[in-house]
């Protein structure tokens, strides 16, 4: 994996987890879920003129990940309404490099050389271990916080395929990024509207900026990571990615004074060294 393509993976890790610990400060989760979202397609609608549309070629993929993108803000809201960031980070993300691995190899057939292969099963590893240290308060928590983690790890998987797959199609992936946020953006606004508006109202009214500001930051993560999707393999950069749980992990005792476990500690001193191992990979 050459550096720039590194260096991004990390900075879209890095932000993720800290976008993760904002929304789980909010005082309606949910809410702001919904409007991050919201916000993210208003950003991202102007930016159509400079960027262009994505080819037609990605038309199917596209319009499954919208639908994907929906369900993923919504049940990630739902998820931190009910647990903290400790739990419900490594509880969605932690599996996903290696589903999304063993996917790519049977229905894309994009196999990893040796050395990628070994740094994958080396940040899985620590990406369970850190999962290890938040199962164990879970396990006694309301079914409702893990049937929503478990959702969000399948629809994880899945927009990580669907959307690698379409931007490889997309003759931009940038623009492929754009105008996706654009439509989920709303088809968000539609729902918001419809079902929940009490609720998304009081969130725009607690503060739009913010929320604007993290929806510019998601759509620049996302943005990056299609990017990073045309120039290396998808469960390679699955991996990298899900290293926000390595972030998340420091965030959530230095910030949110959650306490140190060894398991913590061992799983983020395993990514840290598939971090390290990345650039020969």
């Amino acid at each position: 994996m050459d550096g720039a393509t590194f260096l991004v993976i990390l900075g879209v890790a890095a932000v993720t987890a800290l976008l993760n610990c904002a929304l789980k400060h909010q005082p309606d989760p949910f809410a702001g879920s919904l409007l991050l979202a919201i916000a993210g397609g208003a950003v991202a609608f102007p930016l159509i003129f400079a960027a262009g549309l994505p080819a037609i070629e990605c038309a199917p993929y596209f319009v499954v990940s919208v639908a994907l993108n929906v369900l993923y803000w919504t049940f990630l809201g739902r998820a931190y309404e009910s647990g903290d960031v400790g739990t419900v980070f490594p509880l969605a993300y932690g599996s996903a490099p290696a589903v999304v691995l063993l996917v790519t190899c049977a229905f894309v057939q994009e196999y990893p050389t040796v050395n990628q292969f070994a740094v994958i099963v080396v940040i899985s590893g620590g990406l369970l271990l850190v999962l290890h240290s938040g199962a164990k308060l879970a396990m006694w928590s309301n079914r409702r916080m893990l049937t929503n983690c478990a959702a969000l790890t399948a629809i994880i998987c899945a927009f990580t395929i669907v959307d690698a797959l379409g931007a490889r199609r997309s003759g931009s992936p940038i623009a492929y990024a754009i105008s996706l946020y654009a439509c989920a953006g709303l088809a968000m606004l539609v729902y918001g509207a419809t079902r929940h508006s009490r609720r998304l109202l009081g969130a725009l009214e607690r503060g739009w900026r913010p929320a604007l500001f993290w929806g510019a930051a998601s759509l620049m993560i996302y943005c990056g990571e299609l990017w990073a999707m045309t120039r290396a393999p998808i469960a390679l950069v699955a991996a990298l990615r899900e290293s926000s749980i390595l972030f998340a992990a420091i965030l959530a005792v230095v910030w949110l004074k959650e306490p140190l476990r060894g398991s913590r500690m061992a799983g983020a001193g395993a990514v840290a060294l598939g971090l390290a191992l990345m650039r020969l990979a």
